[in-house]
């Protein structure tokens, strides 16, 4: 919600300042959203500002990009994007080592076959297509993402078996590709 606001604001050619400013107002209803966490918790102010940059510098990065997209166009550039890094993994262009080049090309075959930019990478089932322990597959997938060859969305969490979140990822472009 936030990030709609934010884009919404950019468009009308508002500043992060105003934005901040606005959304941070004692008369906001916003700022209370903010303040209080999904588990019905409160937020410390550090937290919340973080949140509400972060919504603005996505809603900017949004608003900037070149018209709105189809499902279809998101569809065709993941399939693209993953079609150029099996590629580039054939042609070993970064020099990865051979559990880096299993883990990133269950990443690559992920994008593909669900046709998103965004996929979400169990720890078990990475590691059983890389044939690593569980640990050197969550590992190998942190230092790829250091290195900018792919994008940490979202670093998932812990649960009992089977109620955990899986960290999501997603290929960084492969023209520009990290290293």
């Amino acid at each position: 919600m936030f990030v709609r606001i934010a884009m919404s604001a950019s468009l009308r050619g508002w500043t992060e300042a105003q934005f901040l400013t606005e959304v941070t107002a004692p008369s906001s209803r916003l700022w209370g959203q903010l303040m209080i966490r999904r588990d019905g918790r409160h937020s410390s102010m550090p937290a919340a500002y973080k949140q509400l940059r972060k919504a603005w510098s996505t809603g900017v990065a949004n608003a900037r990009d070149v018209g709105a997209r189809t499902i279809d166009d998101l569809r065709a550039e993941a399939v693209e994007r993953a079609y150029l890094w099996s590629d580039r993994l054939v042609d070993g262009t970064d020099g990865l080592s051979a559990v880096e080049t299993a883990v990133m090309s269950y990443v690559v075959e992920e994008a593909e076959r669900r046709q998103m930019l965004r996929v979400t990478c169990p720890g078990r089932a990475v590691a059983e297509r890389a044939q690593v322990p569980h640990r050197t597959a969550a590992r190998t997938l942190k230092s790829l993402s250091d290195r900018g060859l792919l994008v940490r969305c979202s670093a998932g969490r812990r649960g009992a078996d089977g109620s955990g979140k899986a960290a999501t990822y997603a290929l960084s472009d492969p023209l520009s590709g990290g290293t």
